[in-house]
């Protein structure tokens, strides 16, 4: 695969011709207008990225690069929109990255206590109800999920909640880490 090392996705507009039929297309570099911006706060697919160049596709049934690793970085002085670039540098011969996806996280989310969904400072019924309506409807933005992300796994769930219930029925003084598997009933 990879060819001459470059991916990068040509998206055109359809129109129809007055039969039905698709009016013929001819590829551009700048396809159609952009629709809108990408929101940094939510999980961006690295399936979004246009013109890369020094891409190789893997063969994933030899297991590939398949164990993935966060990496974080701050970044400050940025505001409103913009381009944004990565750039990886490496010596050698060998594969450098595979990037999966990408996103910021805000200031916010760092300083909000785990359990805290509302972030008033408070761990109480009203945050087991929002984690609870956040599970079902989604959350009112990345923070509040990470805040109901109790267990630390990545995923908010009804482990989560169950979690919730013990702490404020002070059964237990503190949630788990990710690598609890202690689950409450």
């Amino acid at each position: 695969g990879g060819g001459g090392f470059a991916r990068s996705m040509c998206i055109e507009e359809m129109f129809y011709q007055e039969d039905g039929k698709i009016k013929p297309m001819t590829r551009t570099d700048q396809g159609p207008a952009q629709l809108e911006t990408l929101n940094p706060f939510q999980r961006t697919e690295a399936e979004t990225i246009c013109r890369e160049s020094g891409v190789e596709t893997e063969d994933c049934s030899a297991g590939g690069w398949q164990n993935w690793q966060d990496f974080s970085c701050e970044i400050t002085g940025a505001e409103g929109i913009h381009d944004l670039y990565f750039t990886f540098a490496g010596e050698g011969t060998l594969p450098l990255y595979n990037l999966d996806w990408w996103q910021f996280a805000d200031s916010s989310e760092a300083a909000r206590i785990r359990g805290d969904v509302n972030g008033d400072g408070i761990i109480n019924a009203v945050d087991l109800t929002l984690a609870k309506r956040g599970i079902l409807n989604g959350f009112a933005d990345r923070a509040a999920e990470k805040a109901a992300d109790v267990d630390r796994n990545q995923i908010t769930d009804a482990k989560d909640i169950a979690w919730f219930r013990q702490y404020l029925l002070v059964e237990t003084s503190a949630y788990p880490d990710a690598s609890d598997d202690k689950t409450p009933a």
